[in-house]
């Protein structure tokens, strides 16, 4: 059976980071408009590919996504308080990374991934951390 990527995306934030999960354009305007609920983890559609023949004849695919690590902040929120929100949602974003890393239709973990912090996003005390994640199958594809 065929594992998504977004389906293994929702599975690990939902079931070992506790936080909730979306994806697409329509959760995303949810997300800007704050009817999310937090804290929450937004992947964004579609998901880029980049093939790579090698001279065995296999296809190797890397995956690059975007994925938007966020907490809500009280309207009278300060810096520090948004710098608190930020590093925690950096410390989910590093442990998405490390428990997505260990599974088997992973093979690794690009050197493109980073991490970017913002502040009170959509001007709606929205703060947190977006994630660019490059990733490779672990399913390579024969040249036919």
């Amino acid at each position: 059976m065929k594992t998504y990527f977004s389906d293994l995306v929702g599975s690990i934030v939902v079931n070992e980071l506790s936080m909730t999960y979306y994806k697409g354009v329509e959760a995303y305007n949810n997300f800007q408009s704050t009817k999310a609920t937090f804290p929450a983890v937004f992947l964004s559609m579609p998901i880029e590919a980049k093939f790579q023949v090698r001279q065995s004849g296999l296809i190797e695919i890397t995956f690059i996504a975007e994925m938007i690590f966020a907490n809500l902040a009280a309207l009278d929120a300060s810096s520090d308080d948004h710098l608190l929100i930020q590093d925690t949602m950096f410390e989910k974003s590093l442990e998405f990374v490390a428990k997505f890393a260990n599974e088997d239709s992973v093979r690794s973990i690009g050197t493109g991934t980073k991490a970017l912090t913002f502040e009170n996003a959509f001007d709606a005390n929205i703060s947190g951390v977006t994630l660019h994640l490059e990733f490779m199958s672990s399913v390579a594809r024969a040249v036919c």
